[in-house]
């Protein structure tokens, strides 16, 4: 049930309908209460929430569930752990870019990156490098000089590897 209402409100995010996402959350909430809900469900409406305050602006609260989703992924014994932190500090520094906090979201994505690191045909880790390029052209566009032309030029030349490698050069 709760991976239906995730879906649901996912959508309504994604089309920036805050206030009916908003509510879905509140109640798929209040609904689970007295179910036990899993850790993982627990953690998405973490997610959804950070990314709904994310969207609403109001950055301080979308940073509180950002921080949750990271202290449940690092307090985490799965075998998966690693891909949840990484996912939850991109999350963070995403949050962070848009909060124009361009700095703190550049050592969040290096985090992620430093997880993740090993495997360059890991769809995440790539993500990831994007992100990176794309802080580090923020922080140059921003006024913080050269230091992070090589960088970014490094992560785009890592994604577009990827691209041409899984998705074929003719892919636009």
């Amino acid at each position: 049930l709760a991976y239906s209402y995730r879906n649901k409100i996912d959508l309504l995010l994604q089309f920036k309908r805050t206030t009916d996402a908003a509510t879905l959350l509140d109640e798929a909430q209040e609904l689970l209460k007295g179910n036990n809900i899993s850790k993982d469900e627990s953690d998405i409406f973490n997610v959804q929430y950070g990314i709904l305050y994310q969207i609403q602006g109001d950055f301080q609260k979308s940073r509180n569930y950002f921080q949750k989703c990271i202290a449940m992924a690092e307090g985490s014994t799965e075998s998966d752990r690693n891909k949840d932190i990484a996912k939850a500090y991109s999350n963070m520094a995403r949050m962070l870019v848009d909060s124009g906090d361009f700095f703190e979201a550049y050592k969040y994505i290096k985090k992620a990156i430093e997880v993740r690191q090993g495997d360059d045909s890991d769809a995440d880790l790539i993500i990831c490098y994007s992100t990176l390029a794309a802080i580090c052209t923020d922080l140059m566009n921003a006024g913080h000089g050269i230091y992070f032309v090589q960088e970014a030029l490094d992560s785009y030349k890592k994604v577009i590897r990827f691209r041409e490698k899984n998705l074929g050069k003719h892919h636009a």
